[in-house]
């Protein structure tokens, strides 16, 4: 999907973008506008209040502990390794996995079939990587991204080029879920939580322990400071930026530029415009 898009004028390179040209003038980008938001209706019925239910939580971090007890230390057979890469011997490196030239696999880090790792990656300590996961671009020089120590990226996750997953001392470690897609260049500060089928926007910086749901739509040039929370299946049209402890209830829509401030809270399915600074409720 990405590749395709890039090979279009700039209008129509970012989904984000399609909402803004739904116009007579361009019937074909308003097809594909209708689509999209079709799908995406589809998806967010099923929306839940939080990142994760308590279910969710405690089936990924049982799943956790299983591939620590399970997974043998080595690089399988069938396992495609650049010769340039370092690959920690007490690292798992499972079926099928493809590490590019320049990458580190640092110690105790488990990465699970199918999982492709592109050029000059850094993977931290303790980091669990799940199946079918991509980091980076398939062409080269286009990985350059670095993990943090103990961070988890689930199933299916993309996690493209120059992103920074950080790692913090204590407490719980960054977690990437399922089928998430976070685009270059993006920061994501420590303890950060981003939701399954939630789309980070390009040139995007996350704080610390920032709270993203399910189905989330982030466009780009996002600025969320720490400790915000974003309830499933909200929508931030681009240069969003959220203040500390800011909290945004489900399925909300922010407008390009529209910010909330420090403790500002946003009611479930409201819409901001971009003339809107919300500040806490009283």
């Amino acid at each position: 999907m990405g590749r395709f898009l890039g090979d279009h004028p700039p209008r129509i390179r970012h989904l984000n973008h399609l909402r803004h040209l739904k116009s007579e003038a361009y019937p074909v980008e308003s097809i594909i506008y209708e689509v999209f938001c079709r799908a995406r209706t589809i998806r967010e019925d099923d929306r839940i209040e939080t990142v994760a239910g308590a279910d969710d939580e405690e089936t990924g971090a049982a799943e956790i502990e299983r591939l620590k007890e399970t997974a043998k230390p080595g690089i399988d057979r069938t396992a495609k390794v650049d010769p340039t890469a370092e690959v920690d011997e007490t690292a798992a490196v499972l079926a099928g996995v493809t590490i590019c030239a320049g990458c580190k696999i640092l110690a105790n880090a488990i990465v699970e079939p199918g999982t492709q790792i592109e050029d000059g990656t850094t993977i931290g300590h303790g980091v669990i990587i799940g199946s079918g996961v991509v980091i980076g671009f398939s062409w080269p020089g286009c990985g350059d991204v670095a993990i943090g120590d103990g961070i988890v990226i689930e199933r299916n996750a993309h996690v493209h080029s120059r992103v920074r997953l950080k790692s913090g001392a204590e407490g719980p470690q960054t977690r990437i879920r399922e089928h998430a897609v976070v685009n270059e260049p993006v920061e994501i500060g420590a303890g950060s939580d981003i939701g399954s089928y939630t789309t980070v926007g390009e040139e995007s910086w996350l704080g610390e322990r920032v709270r993203v749901g399910r189905g989330c739509d982030i466009g780009p040039h996002a600025y969320f400071e720490d400790d915000a929370t974003v309830g499933a299946g909200s929508r931030f049209e681009g240069g969003n930026q959220l203040g500390k402890r800011a909290e945004i209830g489900t399925g909300v829509t922010l407008d390009a530029n529209a910010d909330v401030k420090d403790d500002g809270r946003v009611p479930a399915g409201t819409r901001l415009f971009w003339t809107t600074n919300r500040t806490p409720d009283p």
